[in-house]
Formats: C-alpha cells, sequence, structure tokens
C-alpha cells in the first residue's frame, strides 16, 4: 500500500502491507475465449489477444466490451423476432473499428 506521497506503507515490525489479496469480482464479461475484461473492487482487468497493449491502454474502456454484448445480442433478437437487423459483418467491422472481437 502507498500513502499518498506515494511512500510504501510498514506495519510496527517493517513489513510492508499489502492491499486485500482478493476482491469480489463485480462485473466480467466474456466475448470469446481471449477476449474479455472484469471489474473488481481493487483491478479493473482487459484482455483482447492480437491488440495492442498500449491500444487496450488508451483507446479501450469496459464499456465497449459490454456495448459488443449488447449490440450482438439485440441484431440476434431482431433477427429471430423478423425486425430489421444489421448483417453480421457489418457489426464485426463496427466491432473491429473499435479494437473489440477481433479475429
Amino acid at each position: 500500500m502507498k500513502d499518498k506521497n506515494n511512500n510504501t506503507i510498514r506495519d510496527k515490525n517493517g513489513n510492508k502491507l499489502m492491499e486485500k489479496l482478493w476482491s469480489e469480482m463485480t462485473e466480467m464479461i466474456m466475448i470469446k475465449s481471449k477476449v474479455h475484461s472484469f471489474r473488481s473492487e481493487h483491478l479493473d482487468k482487459m484482455t483482447n489477444k492480437g491488440v495492442s497493449k498500449v491500444a487496450m491502454k488508451h483507446d479501450v474502456k469496459h464499456q465497449y466490451y459490454d456495448d459488443c454484448l449488447d449490440n450482438n445480442f439485440q441484431n440476434y433478437v431482431n433477427y429471430k423476432n423478423g425486425y430489421p437487423y444489421y448483417n453480421i459483418n457489418d457489426l464485426n467491422t463496427y466491432t473491429i473499428s473499435h479494437r473489440i472481437g477481433s479475429e
């Protein structure tokens, strides 16, 4: 743990204090086997195989994973109910342009 001056906090024996070693996940989105994002109390982690770490750090947000999942599900519902729907290639092009679910 660090204090507000970015110094390591130690206990009375001089050992470093550790933050919680585990925390409960609040939200987890699994799009593919190597494309997922999860949020917990102390950690937010996003994985997208084939996309550089710099792009993941600056361009991709957790909300993009949620939008990708919702858009594909809503497109499937529209297809099954006979309403207008997007061609799956159009949705994949949209998600690739937003760096989510690229194949």
